[in-house]
């Protein structure tokens, strides 16, 4: 790609002035394709002598001149046939993977060192790339609010789509270069006669210092899962199978790296990891270390148990109101809906009748199921107040525990879906008010803690 084309593009949304545009990709562009406002001046001068922009002045902020910018007939001849064309991969150019060839050359803490900054970079790109990514799939941001005025109505969820792919592809890669870096930090941090030493230590006894690990399972699973998350699986069926205790003390970060043969990478990695899922909490100062958290609430939803990492009241509130949103969001879609739509929701309706052994993801892809029928409303207010209140509900859950009635009740409560999406099919809106009213769950109500994950 090439910064005049990348121009070209924006400008096909929306006429822009020079500022706005060198602004634009210090933004949201820049992660895609990135330059510095003295390229972004230059470019568009050359765009214009070209013929494919040209610039007319306009009245600015505080009576000021400005240029604006459009794109002529030829530029956007010029940038159907740049897009209709395959371009050969840019070069390869890896400081980090260059870096990381020579590790073996400079002592394994200052490799680390490096590492974590690039870890923390990946990490900010995967959390900055899912907000735009969310975004742009509610069709809430600036330049495709633009891009669609212009567009078929029916053609808008389409083009979202393809603009949240280019953001899926980005997420992937960065999670993927995460991945791989946390995998090096294993590399450069292993000790084998370490590693030794800390698996016999907790299979003999308690760790100096630390809680006693009688016959607990040292050993990593032998599984296709990084050594952060073995640890991390062997630590959480320490506490799900109470083991441990709320509150109970397991171990200063050095003590559990030793217990289990980790570098120093891998157990922060461990430690995020259960940490994100609420099991475990650290305390800092003389006494600290790492503890087993308080369980969490836990409410009921038709046959489900939900274990909350939020306040129970706080997630009951937002279900209640999402909830109440279901009737207004399921005939917005009703009026918006084209066939492709329909045929996805009964994909993702599909999807859900393969989870009747799997509780936890059954309900995943029920929330997947909602949030597609939500993203067909124009209501924009009312389609973002939905899916906010449905992504906050799947944040705050951190287990899912079946009853005893679930394996029976769960064709009913597919049933019901597949009958909702059938009536927003119909284009009937007493029938749709009828399935929202069947599907929508009796009561939510808290139930006693019970630890499951």
């Amino acid at each position: 790609m090439s910064l005049p084309h990348a121009l070209l593009g924006v400008l096909d949304a929306r006429p822009m002035n020079g500022y706005a545009l060198a602004q634009f990709f210090a933004g949201a562009q820049n992660w895609i394709w990135a330059a510095p406002q003295s390229q972004v001046y230059g470019a568009l001068k050359k765009l214009e002598s070209d013929g494919l922009i040209v610039g007319t002045e306009a009245e600015g902020q505080n009576g000021l001149t400005t240029t604006v910018y459009s794109l002529t007939p030829e530029g956007r001849t010029a940038l159907v046939e740049w897009i209709s064309t395959p371009h050969p991969p840019a070069p390869t150019r890896d400081a980090f993977g260059l870096q990381a060839l020579h590790f073996d050359s400079i002592d394994p803490q200052a490799a680390i060192a490096v590492v974590d900054a690039y870890v923390a970079h990946q990490r900010k790109l995967v959390e900055e790339w899912s907000q735009h990514r969310d975004a742009l799939a509610a069709m809430d941001t600036p330049l495709l609010r633009e891009r669609l005025k212009d567009r078929d109505p029916a053609e808008h969820e389409r083009i979202a789509r393809l603009k949240t792919h280019v953001f899926d592809g980005q997420i992937a890669q960065a999670q993927a270069r995460l991945d791989w870096a946390l995998r090096a930090v294993e590399l450069l941090g292993d000790d084998p006669h370490a590693n030794r030493a800390g698996r016999a230590e907790a299979a003999d006894g308690p760790t100096p210092g630390g809680a006693a690990t009688g016959h607990r399972r040292t050993e990593l699973p032998n599984e296709r899962m990084s050594r952060a998350q073995a640890v991390a699986h062997l630590l959480s069926d320490l506490i799900v199978s109470k083991q441990v205790s709320p509150g109970e003390r397991l171990g200063t970060k050095e003590e559990l790296r030793q217990r289990y043969g980790v570098a120093v990478g891998t157990l922060n990695e461990t430690i995020r990891l259960l940490e994100t899922r609420g099991l475990i909490e650290t305390r800092p100062g003389p006494g600290g270390g790492i503890f087993v958290a308080a369980q969490p609430a836990h409410i009921r939803l038709s046959h489900l148990i939900l274990g909350l990492g939020a306040d129970a009241l706080s997630v009951v509130d937002t279900l209640e109101i999402r909830n109440a949103l279901e009737t207004p969001i399921a005939l917005s879609a009703m009026r918006n809906a084209r066939s492709r739509n329909i045929a996805r929701l009964e994909k993702l309706v599909a999807a859900m009748g393969e989870c009747a052994d799997n509780p936890a993801e059954y309900l995943r892809r029920n929330w997947d199921l909602h949030q597609a029928i939500a993203e067909l409303s124009t209501n924009r207010l009312l389609r973002t107040i939905y899916i906010s209140l449905l992504g906050a509900a799947r944040e705050a859950v951190r287990e899912v525990v079946p009853d005893d009635e679930f394996r029976e009740s769960w064709q009913r409560n597919l049933q019901s879906h597949i009958d909702l999406v059938a009536a927003i099919a119909s284009g009937d809106p007493h029938r749709v008010v009828q399935a929202v009213e069947a599907h929508t769950p009796v009561s939510m109500s808290l139930s006693e803690p019970a630890l499951a994950w």
